[in-house]
């Protein structure tokens, strides 16, 4: 039976709301689709436009036209620039991992008011999950906990086992931080963190890259390297194999 679903689009409803407010909610959507890989299923298109809230703060998740098993999987899959993991964009099959860099990529969202690589050109959005890594939420909202950074970044891996993590550790991460203070602040300098992202990304696939980082003292040339260390060193790169100077 069809059942009609009184709400509104999550990031809509998300525009006035608390933080708190917003992870009591993304808990209840991890509920969701833990249930559904549970049964084998994936749901390969979770957005915004795909999860509506009630009145009562409760998300139900709509549309399973893309709804496949990673056993069995349409040749054609659609899917949403901006919250297509990057095997998708590269044409591979989808799995459980997609599902999670979804879940990523709308926690960013409700986080920041915009999609991890924070442009609405599909065409971008179709090429830099490739070659680029986003930077935290808490570049663009200095509310967001610091729990919640490291998972939202956690779960947009490049590397879809990277992302595998448990839908109890989510729910437990989430509903924890509820209470926790906000993450330091990265205060500007938002291009400059940019350029050594992409920098990573073609380390990590396996080119020699070198980065030259200048500026005046005090410009926070120190910030930017650790900031790119330290990232660098979340999605694998292994910190022996680089040289500081």
């Amino acid at each position: 039976a069809i059942v009609p679903i009184d709400g509104i689009a999550i990031h809509t409803w998300a525009n006035d709301k608390p933080i708190a407010v917003i992870l009591e909610a993304f808990v209840k959507l991890v509920s969701i689709v833990e249930s559904l890989h549970s049964v084998d299923l994936v749901h390969a298109d979770i957005k915004p436009n795909n999860v509506l809230v009630s009145q009562d703060n409760a998300p139900s998740l709509i549309d399973f036209g893309s709804a496949t098993t990673p056993s069995l999987q349409p040749p054609n899959l659609e899917y949403t620039p901006g919250f297509a993991a990057p095997e998708l964009l590269r044409g591979e099959p989808c799995s459980r991992a997609t599902d999670r860099y979804a879940l990523g990529a709308l926690l960013y969202t409700l986080l920041t008011g915009t999609n991890p690589f924070r442009t609405a050109d599909e065409t971008a959005l179709r090429h830099l999950p490739l070659i680029s890594i986003p930077l935290p939420p808490s570049t663009l909202n200095p509310l967001v906990p610091q729990t919640i950074d490291t998972l939202t970044s956690q779960l947009l891996f490049r590397e879809p086992s990277a992302r595998m993590v448990p839908f109890a550790e989510l729910k437990e991460i989430s509903l924890g931080a509820c209470t926790e203070r906000p993450a330091p602040p990265h205060i500007g300098m938002t291009k400059a963190r940019e350029s050594p992202m992409r920098a990573i990304v073609s380390g990590l696939d396996g080119a020699c890259v070198v980065v030259s980082i200048y500026g005046k003292k005090g410009s926070g040339r120190s910030t930017i390297a650790d900031f790119a260390m330290h990232t660098a060193i979340t999605h694998g790169y292994n910190e022996h194999d680089s040289t500081q100077g």
